[in-house]
């Protein structure tokens, strides 16, 4: 637990030191921040609770065999050139974890240049942004960071790079797909702050009172039209105590409103992207509202809610120009400090035994690792958990 608590407290002494320092200095300390947060992903050795299937499917590829599985044609013809060149699967990993969290800070610097060394920062604090997707979906984490660095060029205008990848983005994983649909529902049908009001209020009331909405929608369309995924309907369920419910609702309605107090008062620099419109605020109503209406379905509604994570959090962190720079180190000093409640609440779950103690390349090897005996003891807790 250690390595994760001493990156965190280096990423926001950062984060905190680049109030005292000249802006243009302050690009570089974000640039290091994020090779830094790069760095201590690609490192990583065996953590995580997805890397077994990923390195048998790239040991199955190297020696000319067939893998029971198939993935996506992009990330199937990714690991083919990586063998072909006679990368290790730790190396094949760390140099996809580096790429992915370079593009998402040049994505963040783009879209939130004021603030955006905080956001990173808050990216890393909380876990579904940062430890699970990034040590574990690897797919997803890459093609999330590709949909990230598309949207950047598709709000300077840049259309057919844009869309080349998006298509780069989508055979990496398919679930990109549901993300751009999404970006053309916020760019095409233009609602407004207000009606977002409405939307959120349904969404948090259902949410409260457990009517799982979305679940009933999905069990529809399983059962008369993808019969073989009722085994996921089953095993991916929401259960959490009311008192949880409340926390998390009074959570999501302060990032509601800082959302529109932004969009309110136009508080994000939207200079480099002004035909964008009213769009960047409506991306991150979208991470604010999917957990809240999909909350039956945790792995779909956290996997898409990180689509658009760096919105939700870019923009919330606008409403800093509100204050003086006192007040806003002090603000943020407090986010630190409350952040550190969920992060550490991750780290002890039984069910992060996959990242807890983080293994590194440089200290472990196959011999005396203990990522496999790690994972097999996540699904056992996980058959347990289904069987109640």
């Amino acid at each position: 637990m250690i390595d994760y608590n001493v990156v965190y407290v280096a990423i926001w002494i950062m984060a905190i030191f680049s109030v005292f320092i000249r802006s243009d200095w302050s690009r570089y300390l974000f640039y290091i921040q994020a090779t830094f947060m790069a760095l201590f992903l690609a490192f990583r050795f065996e953590t995580g609770y997805d890397w077994p299937v990923y390195k048998s499917h790239y040991l199955h590829v190297a020696a000319g065999e067939t893998f029971q599985l198939n993935f996506e044609i992009g990330y199937e013809y990714l690991v083919r050139i990586f063998t072909f060149l006679g990368f290790e699967f730790h190396q094949f990993v760390a140099l996809l974890s580096v790429l992915e969290i370079l593009l998402i800070a040049v994505s963040v610097r783009f879209f939130f240049r004021k603030h955006s060394i905080w956001v990173m920062a808050l990216l890393y604090s909380i876990p579904d942004f940062y430890l699970i997707p990034s040590f574990s979906l690897v797919r997803q984490a890459l093609a999330a960071s590709l949909f990230f660095y598309g949207l950047h060029y598709y709000a300077r205008a840049r259309l057919f790079t844009a869309l080349g990848i998006f298509v780069l983005a989508v055979s990496v994983h398919y679930s990109v797909v549901g993300a751009i649909a999404f970006l053309v529902l916020a760019m095409r049908v233009r609602l407004s702050k207000y009606v977002f009001v409405v939307l959120f209020a349904v969404a948090v009331t259902l949410y409260l009172f457990s009517i799982d909405v979305a679940r009933f929608f999905a069990n529809f369309v399983v059962l008369y039209f993808y019969p073989k995924y009722i085994f996921y309907l089953e095993r991916d369920v929401y259960n959490a105590s009311f008192v949880y419910r409340l926390v998390y609702a009074a959570v999501s309605t302060l990032v509601f409103a800082l959302i529109y107090t932004s969009w309110d008062k136009r508080l994000v620099d939207s200079s480099g992207f002004s035909k964008w419109d009213s769009t960047v605020y409506r991306l991150a109503m979208f991470g604010v509202l999917i957990p809240l209406v999909v909350f039956g379905f945790p792995t779909f509604s956290t996997r898409y809610q990180y689509f658009f994570c760096i919105f939700m959090v870019g923009v919330s962190l606008s409403v800093l120009v509100l204050f003086n720079a006192r007040d806003r180190l002090a603000i943020m000093l407090a986010v630190c400090v409350i952040s550190y409640v969920s992060f550490y609440r991750f780290l002890v779950n039984p069910l992060s035994i996959v990242y807890v103690p983080y293994q590194s390349q440089f200290l472990y090897d196959e011999k005396n690792s203990t990522g496999q005996k790690r994972t097999d003891d996540l699904l056992h807790q996980l058959e347990i958990l289904w069987l109640k």
